[in-house]
């Protein structure tokens, strides 16, 4: 994925899990180096129920922890959250406490969940679902590096880029969104 940014001069936000960092404190710092904005996506990306959603106590350790480990890896303070799930019951004050603007998304890829039964090429598939944010004026799309699989989201990521760019819209890192 990175050599695909790199190659098309876009830079991305990567909502990062605090545990990944640790496993993999070089990454980060290679991401940061590259020019990509990072974000709090939790320690352990455990998702709640919907209905309860987050313990504030909860949230604050696995922020906290994520905070710490990006800044030790990378030397700074990441400015946004992203929730996992998108659950943001119980979210929203903890995430102020901790300084950080809670972002979501506009365009899910669904990349995350795998490929429909019977789909062949789940990269068009992940593309597809991408175009719908070229009716928006500023799309924020969902895709994921990691967690899994991630070879059609990785084949997807150069159309999508030239379906954006052929529309006319330009690449900025959602710390920059302002």
């Amino acid at each position: 994925m990175l050599d695909i940014l790199r190659q098309a001069q876009v830079q991305a936000t990567f909502f990062v899990v605090g545990k990944k960092v640790a496993a993999e404190p070089e990454m980060l710092r290679q991401l940061h180096a590259e020019g990509h904005a990072l974000g709090n996506h939790t320690w352990s990306h455990k998702i709640p129920r919907a209905a309860s959603g987050w313990s504030p106590a909860t949230l604050a350790s696995e922020i906290e922890r994520t905070r710490r480990v990006v800044v030790d890896a990378a030397g700074l303070k990441p400015c946004l959250f992203r929730p996992p799930g998108g659950i943001v019951k119980g979210a929203a004050k903890v995430s102020r406490a901790a300084g950080l603007s809670m972002i979501l998304w506009s365009v899910d890829t669904r990349d995350w969940a795998g490929p429909p039964t019977g789909k062949k090429n789940f990269a068009t598939v992940i593309r597809k679902r991408a175009a719908a944010g070229l009716a928006e004026e500023h799309p924020v799309i969902l895709l994921h590096d990691g967690g899994g699989d991630r070879a059609a989201t990785i084949a997807a990521l150069p159309g999508i880029i030239e379906d954006y760019r052929a529309h006319g819209y330009r690449f900025v890192t959602l710390d920059k969104m302002t």
